[in-house]
């Protein structure tokens, strides 16, 4: 194959994987979105709970500003995607435990259900973009 075709390729590789990343991120920040106000147990006039295996509802919206393109490894074309460790002081866990549940709480998954819509408009060979 020419250096020049190859260069092009990586290129274009490298170009999809940062909009695939982008997209992923857009997807979470999305599902995360539309939870905003929990219907959970309720804490007042206004409920900021989720119901066990919904999104979890916003509070101080720390986690829907953490979600980051985490780490971009363009040369293996590799991207992670998800919550930035650092956004939560101290608690890195603090997400896996909303989305897996704890032995005290039930689940809340939004990375899960962001990723297989995700998956699905792919699938269906549509952009990421085109998500409802």
């Amino acid at each position: 194959m020419p250096p020049e075709l190859e260069e092009r390729m990586n290129r274009l590789a490298r170009r999809i994987l940062r909009t695939r990343a982008n997209a992923l991120r857009a997807e979470i920040y999305g599902v995360l979105e539309e939870s905003r106000v929990g219907r959970g147990l309720n804490m007042g006039p206004v409920n900021p709970r989720s119901a066990p295996g919904d999104p979890p509802a916003r509070q101080t919206g720390r986690l829907q500003e953490s979600i980051r393109i985490v780490m971009m490894d363009e040369a293996n074309l590799v991207a992670h995607v998800g919550p930035d460790p650092k956004a939560f002081r101290g608690k890195p866990y603090y997400p896996g435990f909303l989305e897996y549940g704890t032995r005290n709480m039930a689940a809340r998954p939004f990375m899960r259900v962001a990723v297989e819509r995700f998956k699905r408009v792919i699938a269906e060979g549509g952009r990421p973009s085109d998500a409802p």
